[in-house]
C-alpha cells in the first residue's frame, strides 16, 4: 500500500475522531532498528503548519523502539504549544523514548496487541573479547544497582574491603565514567518522565509514582507493558472502539509491510534477492571431481575454474531501505538509506562483498 492508499485510512480515522492525526514511525526491523531523533522535529512542525488554526485536538501515532528522550520532550512541548488535547496512539510498540513521549499525552489509545516499555536508559560500550572480536557491552544503572544488591543480599558480603574489591572489578570491566553516565542517564529519564506526566496531571505524587515504576520496577529493558498493566500503574489508557481498533491495526500492518518489519535485515539476503546479482552469482562452474581426488589437485582445479569465470570481476548494485516516516493527511515525509554493495567471487568460490550506506535525509513523497 502506498502513502496515497494509507492516506485514506488517516482520513477515515480522522472523520471518526473529528481531529487530525500525525504518525511518526521508525523502523523496528531486526538488524535495522532506527532511533527517534531530533531531525524529525522540523517535519512534524511542517505538518502542524498545515492543520487549520481552529483545530485544538490532535492524535499522534507512534511506532518505535525508542531513541533520544529529548526528542520526545520536544515533540510533546511543540504539540502542547499548539493543541489543547493530545492523544498518543499506540497500535503496536512504543518502547523507551517512545513510551516517554506517550507519557506526555492527555490519554494513550492502545490497541489490545500493543505495548509500552520501561524507560530505564541502556548504555553501550565497545568491548573486545579474549580472541579479539568486538563484543559490545549493554547495561543500565539498574544493572549496576542489582549487582551491588546481589553482593550484599545474595552473597552476604558485608566487609567493606571485600565490597571495595568487588566494585573495583566492576569499574575495571565497565569503566568509571560509563558508570557515572548510567546514573546520570537514569536520572534524566526519571526527570523527563515526571515532567511529561506533569504536563497534564495535577497530582505530582501520582506523576512521580508512575515515572518511578516505569524507570525501575521492571527487570528487563525489553519488558512489554501491556494495556492492562499500563492502566494498573496509573496511566490514562483509552480503549479504541472496534472501528478505531481495525483502522489503527491496518495502518500498522501497512507500515510493517512497507518497512519489512517481520524480515531480518541481512546484506547477503538483499544481494541474493536481487535478480541480476543472483543470476551472476549462481552462474558458477560445477566441478564433479572424483571422490579420491587429492586435495591439492582439487584445490588447483577449483582455482583454475574460478579464474575462468566472469563472476570474479567486481560488480555493484544499489538498493534502498526505508528507515522512518512522518505522515498526515496533508503531507508525507520519508527517510531512506541507499546502500551500494560491491560483490565478487573469490578464487575459492566464496562470496565477497562490502557496502557503503548513504542517505539524503528526510524527503517529501507523493
Amino acid at each position: 500500500m502506498s502513502y496515497a492508499e494509507r492516506k485514506k485510512l488517516f482520513e477515515e480515522f480522522s472523520t471518526i475522531r473529528k481531529r487530525p492525526m500525525i504518525t511518526y514511525v521508525t523502523s523496528i526491523r531486526p538488524n535495522l532498528s532506527v532511533n527517534m531523533s531530533s531531525d524529525s522535529i522540523t517535519k512534524i512542525i511542517d505538518i502542524i503548519g498545515h492543520i487549520p488554526p481552529e483545530v485544538k485536538d490532535i492524535d499522534f501515532m507512534i511506532i518505535s523502539n525508542g531513541g533520544d528522550p529529548i526528542t520526545s520532550l520536544r515533540i510533546i512541548s511543540i504539540l502542547r504549544e499548539r493543541f489543547e488535547h493530545i492523544t498518543v496512539i499506540v497500535p503496536y510498540v512504543a518502547y523507551s523514548a517512545a513510551t516517554i513521549l506517550a507519557l506526555g499525552a492527555d490519554d494513550i489509545m492502545m490497541h489490545p496487541f500493543s505495548n509500552l516499555g520501561p524507560v530505564d536508559p541502556q548504555l553501550t560500550i565497545a568491548k573486545t573479547n579474549m580472541i579479539g572480536q568486538n563484543s559490545d557491552l549493554h547495561f543500565s544503572s539498574e544493572d549496576i544497582r542489582n549487582y551491588i544488591e546481589f553482593l550484599k543480599e545474595d552473597i552476604g558480603i558485608t566487609d567493606q574491603a571485600h565490597l571495595a574489591a568487588a566494585l573495583s572489578n566492576l569499574t575495571a570491566e565497565v569503566g568509571a565514567i560509563p558508570i557515572g553516565n548510567a546514573k546520570r542517564s537514569q536520572q534524566l529519564s526519571l526527570s523527563l518522565s515526571k515532567r511529561m506526566l506533569e504536563t497534564h496531571l495535577n497530582d505530582v505524587t501520582s506523576a512521580s509514582n508512575i515515572a518511578q515504576k516505569l524507570n525501575s520496577s521492571f527487570y528487563h529493558h525489553g519488558y512489554a507493558v501491556s494495556r492492562k498493566e499500563a492502566q494498573e500503574i496509573g496511566l490514562n489508557i483509552t480503549i479504541p472502539t472496534k472501528s478505531e481498533e481495525k483502522i489503527i491495526w491496518s495502518i500498522w500492518q501497512d507500515y510493517s509491510k512497507e518497512m519489512k518489519a517481520d524480515k531480518e535485515f541481512n546484506l547477503l539476503n538483499e544481494l541474493m534477492n536481487d535478480p541480476l546479482s543472483k543470476e551472476k552469482l549462481d552462474t558458477v562452474p560445477i566441478l564433479n571431481l572424483p571422490a579420491n581426488t587429492p586435495p591439492d589437485i582439487a584445490n588447483q582445479l577449483i582455482i583454475n575454474a574460478a579464474s575462468q569465470t566472469q563472476i570474479s570481476t567486481r560488480t555493484s548494485i544499489e538498493f534502498e531501505v526505508l528507515l522512518a516516516t512522518i505522515e498526515s493527511i496533508y503531507i508525507s515525509y520519508e527517510m531512506k538509506n541507499n546502500i551500494s554493495v560491491t560483490y565478487w567471487r573469490n578464487a575459492d568460490m566464496t562470496l565477497g562483498f562490502n557496502s557503503i550506506p548513504y542517505s539524503d535525509g528526510w524527503k517529501e513523497r507523493n
